[in-house]
């Protein structure tokens, strides 16, 4: 059959005699070239199945918001026109559609922003990331003031990154440690970043409820909810959009926690691109 040949050559080197000879090496990598071509066929469809998949959630996103917005227009009608004659019960309904398409306009935006990812024209640059951690602190004042949150933080390098991408990150990490906090205590939130050969590995602890081992996995995963209390607003994106913020800056994403204890949120960045 057809076989796919790699030649080597090199001339040897010695005495005069030994100069003059040549080693040639015929190695057969027909099948080594057979498996390289198949992985690159796949990764190819791999890639244009996910474009698909994420123009396909834009575009259903965008097209939805539409008629949302219309119903929620005609919500804030029957609120404002007809109260007064409603009872008790009709205003819990009310109260019950109004607070459903609210979580659902933020499904909606949590789902473009995260389709967007890694795909549109992104600005990597050397930057500050206390800059970035400093302008996401600005956005969530509100909430930071509101819950008598402590926020503090290490020495932070410069990487190379997106600047917005990676304030979108901080913002995203910290609010989860507000948003998931202890009754009993005032949430504390350390941000921090450790030196290594090749990368940058940055952490956000908090000392909030914590989340069982079992359920690691599951909180980088789309629409996924480990926590059971439904007065903490959240439709399960915000970490699922970080990590595909981290994977598109070729770094890694993971987390350590403890019932009652807090949740340690780890990512890296790497070094190469600075």
């Amino acid at each position: 059959g057809r076989k796919t040949m790699l030649l080597n050559a090199r001339r040897l080197h010695g005495d005069e005699d030994e100069a003059r000879l040549i080693v040639l090496v015929l190695d057969d990598v027909t099948e080594r070239r057979r498996i390289a071509n198949d992985l690159q066929d796949i990764s190819r469809e791999l890639e244009r199945s996910n474009a698909e998949l994420d123009h396909f959630a834009a575009v259903a996103s965008h097209d939805l918001q539409e008629p949302l917005r219309m119903m929620t227009s005609y919500l804030d009608l029957l609120a404002v026109r007809y109260e007064a004659v409603f009872d008790e019960r009709a205003r819990g309904y009310m109260t019950q559609v109004t607070t459903s398409a609210q979580r659902l306009r933020e499904m909606i935006q949590g789902i473009l922003a995260y389709s967007r990812l890694g795909h549109e024209a992104t600005d990597v640059e050397a930057i500050d990331s206390a800059i970035a951690l400093h302008n996401a602190l600005i956005n969530l004042s509100v909430k930071i003031t509101t819950t008598q949150a402590t926020i503090s933080e290490g020495v932070l390098p410069r990487v190379s990154a997106n600047r917005q991408q990676l304030t979108q990150l901080f913002q995203n990490l910290v609010s989860n440690g507000i948003k998931f906090r202890c009754p009993l205590r005032s949430p504390m939130i350390h941000v921090a970043a450790q030196e290594r050969a090749t990368e940058w590995v940055f952490s956000v602890a908090d000392n909030g409820v914590g989340i069982n081992d079992g359920d690691f996995a599951r909180v980088f995963q789309l629409f996924q909810r480990v926590h059971t209390d439904k007065s903490v607003r959240g439709c399960g994106i915000g970490l699922a959009t970080c990590k595909k913020i981290v994977e598109h800056h070729k770094g890694r994403m993971w987390i350590q926690s403890k019932i009652d204890l807090g949740t340690t949120l780890f990512f890296t960045l790497p070094k190469s691109n600075l």
